[in-house]
């Protein structure tokens, strides 16, 4: 009996093919096996989005018991700069520095060898047609999971946070 396949074509006009068998292989993170329930759930979202699992624009992560289906902050900023009212966004880090002051920085740069800490992440969005930009604030332990990238590069995960709270209002409609 051949594995069923799903066909589509995504944002950027690829034409794509998935299996369950595909995304176990190629797309899935982590350390537990994923199941086919939790594969097509993935497909359907891709399909449903036109995304492109394979350039990264949606993950599949599954430790233990449960898979998480993550899409990737570069396709909420592609689209977002599509759109004409967009005119473009900030975003950065909140960190407690070592000399108890907390102060919003842009980027992702936490200094921890002088002892700072980073408490979260924060963005605007600057919208045509708005008088003041979108704004945002991230707290960094609502989103850590204190795995993988959250644990060595705390700053640069909450600082990708940020933008996509908000830029999905500047998506096309």
């Amino acid at each position: 009996m051949a594995e069923e396949i799903a066909k589509y074509e995504t944002d950027g006009g690829q034409e794509i093919e998935l299996t369950a068998q595909v995304v176990r292989d190629m797309c899935a993170q982590g350390n537990a096996r994923v199941t086919d329930k939790e594969a097509w759930e993935f497909i359907e979202l891709c399909k449903a989005h036109r995304l492109n699992p394979f350039i990264r624009e949606a993950y599949l992560v599954k430790y233990g018991s449960n898979a998480t289906i993550i899409t990737g902050k570069d396709v909420f900023t592609k689209r977002a700069a599509r759109n004409e009212r967009c005119e473009g966004f900030k975003a950065g880090v909140t960190v407690l520095t070592a000399q108890g002051y907390i102060v919003n920085r842009e980027g992702s740069a936490v200094y921890k060898a002088i002892g700072e800490q980073v408490l979260g992440g924060w963005a605007e969005v600057y919208m045509h047609g708005y008088q003041a930009p979108v704004k945002d604030t991230v707290a960094f332990e609502e989103y850590s999971t204190g795995k993988s990238g959250w644990k060595s590069m705390p700053g640069t995960m909450i600082r990708k946070v940020a933008p996509v709270s908000y830029t999905h209002l500047t998506l096309p409609t």
